[in-house]
Order: C-alpha cells, then structure tokens, then sequence
C-alpha cells in the first residue's frame, strides 16, 4: 500500500482531488488535457489494482474564454471505496482539502514528487537553459507552502522559494538538474516537455578564468589546476556521469562568500572534455568543479597524515 499511497500523495498534491455529495460516500478524480491522455492512462493502469475507478472518458467543455470556445479532456473517477473515505477525512478533514502533514511526510518520495509535477509543475527553459521548475501551489495556504518547502529540503536537499503567486519554485540550475534526475524513472514519455532536455553546454574560452577561493595556494597555477581536474573520473561510469555521486558531494547546496580570486590557464584536452560533459549534465561551474578537485586532494592529504601520525 506504501507504493499507492506515495502516487495518491503526488496525485493530490497536483491535479487530483476527493469530492463527497450530499448523503454520499466521496469519490476520487482528476481530469488532464488530451495532449496528456498517456499520463492519464498510466495513473489509471497505476491505481486501479488498488481502488475501483472508471476508465479515462472524453469531454469536450464549452468555455467562451477560449479562442476554439471549448476546451477538451479526459475525465477519471472512482467509485465508493473505503480507502477513498479514509483519504478524504485525512485529506479534507473539514470538507476544504488541506496538506495532511503526518501522511503526506510519511509517503512522499520519488514517486510521489514526479507524480506531483507531471500534474502540477512547470520546466522554464530561457535562451537555450534550464531556468527554473516551478510547482504550482497556489491553492495551498502561505503556511503549507513553507511546509513544502521544507519537506523538500529534508527529503532531497531540494531548497525551493514561495513567489509572490504563492507557488513554489527551485531557481538554482545544478538542484533542477537533480530534481529532474530525481524524477526521471517516474516521467511519462508524453510529458517531453518537462523532462530534462539535455541541452547542449556553451564552450568555453580556450584559457577560461576559474574562481577559486583564495585558500587554494597556486605556484605553478596550469600544472596544479589540470592535475587536480584529473580527480573529476570520480564522477563518471566509463563515459557516463554518475549522477548520484554528484549528488552525494554536492548536496545539500552551500552557497558561501568565500573570497577568491580568478585563476586562467590553458586545460589539457581530457579535462575540458570532462568539465564540458559535467557542465551540460549538472549545471555545475567550471569553479564549482575545480574547487572540488583541490578540496578532495586536500581531503585525502589529510586523511594519509591523520593516518600516517596514528600508525
């Protein structure tokens, strides 16, 4: 059950919602576009071994605010089910839908988020870069949101802002990048467009400046800055980035004001063909990357003479 409760949790947080007629037992639905009937499909093919629901219908909606005048979608209901019940006095316990925090912190996981923004989300992509996602909350209250935002963090070191639309959106282009890893096994093929794009990376200089913090000490800057790039196979599988080591050292996101100082040298053909795979994938910088190198060399440095005085 832990698996239907994590696509409700999505489900509801998105398009998804539990309605009850007077003197009637509630019923669950959602309507999605008909560009979108794949996802549509699949959340019905996904819950229905669970609760009994209806098959997706067509209708075709008269709306004057529309150029074509009517829109169209395709429509899923349940029937009664004791588990709709028991999701409505959790989910709308006053009749008025609210963020449950208990159930939703308890079954919110990968799943649940990429259920969530298929429904509900938005990939903003400007002059050829991943801007932002955003998550359409404005139905929920200030203080929900601000829950979100820290359910967010806690469950994926994700640090998303409340706009003044009241929606939520993640703004830093390395944590899209690991929002839409994150989501990808759970993403239908019909929601393209909310799917990493895998954009080609801008070049960059031949001799790039590099910002590194002034604590790094350099006297022979090409020689130093080229061999500690050779630490960046850490974060490839043959010729593959390894997502999930990156996100291991990169996350949660530090944004310091360490002072530093630009660093330009000419970079040997493996290590800008390794900074240009890393730069496209992650959306980390070219000195986000190097001060890492200098900082795992200094890493191991002090763990062989921790070792080395120990012994």
């Amino acid at each position: 059950m832990n698996t239907f409760y994590a696509r409700m949790t999505g489900k509801l947080l998105g398009d998804g919602c539990i309605t009850r007629e007077p003197n009637r037992q509630p019923r669950f639905h959602y309507t999605h576009h008909v560009p979108d009937l794949a996802w549509t499909t699949q959340c019905y093919d996904e819950l229905k071994s669970y609760i009994p629901i209806h098959e997706p219908i067509y209708r075709k909606v008269t709306d004057e605010r529309l150029i074509k005048g009517y829109s169209e979608n395709y429509f899923v209901r349940s029937r009664v089910h004791p588990i709709i019940t028991k999701l409505y006095d959790i989910w709308y316990p006053n009749g008025t839908r609210i963020v449950p925090r208990t159930f939703v912190r308890r079954y919110f996981n990968a799943e649940a988020l990429a259920w969530w923004y298929q429904d509900d989300g938005h990939l903003k992509i400007e002059n050829g870069q991943v801007r932002k996602i955003i998550l359409s909350t404005e139905s929920f209250t200030k203080e929900e949101n601000e829950w979100l935002i820290e359910l967010l963090y806690d469950t994926f070191q994700l640090q998303f802002r409340r706009d003044k639309a009241n929606r939520i959106l993640l703004y830093d282009q390395f944590q899209c990048f690991v929002f839409l890893h994150i989501v990808e096994p759970y993403m239908n093929d019909c929601m393209e467009r909310k799917k990493n794009p895998h954009l080609p990376a801008k070049p960059f200089a031949q001799k790039p400046a590099i910002r590194l913090p002034l604590t790094i000490q350099l006297t022979k800057p090409t020689a130093q800055l080229n061999a500690a790039l050779e630490r960046l196979d850490y974060f490839f599988d043959e010729e593959h980035v390894n997502m999930e080591r990156i996100m291991q050292q990169f996350l949660p996101r530090s944004f310091t004001t360490e002072p530093k100082k630009h660093v330009q040298v000419r970079l040997t053909n493996d290590n800008r063909k390794c900074l240009l795979a890393l730069r496209k994938a992650t959306g980390l910088t070219l000195s986000e990357l190097s001060t890492w190198c200098f900082r795992s060399v200094e890493h191991i440095q002090e763990r062989q003479q921790l070792y080395k005085f120990s012994s």
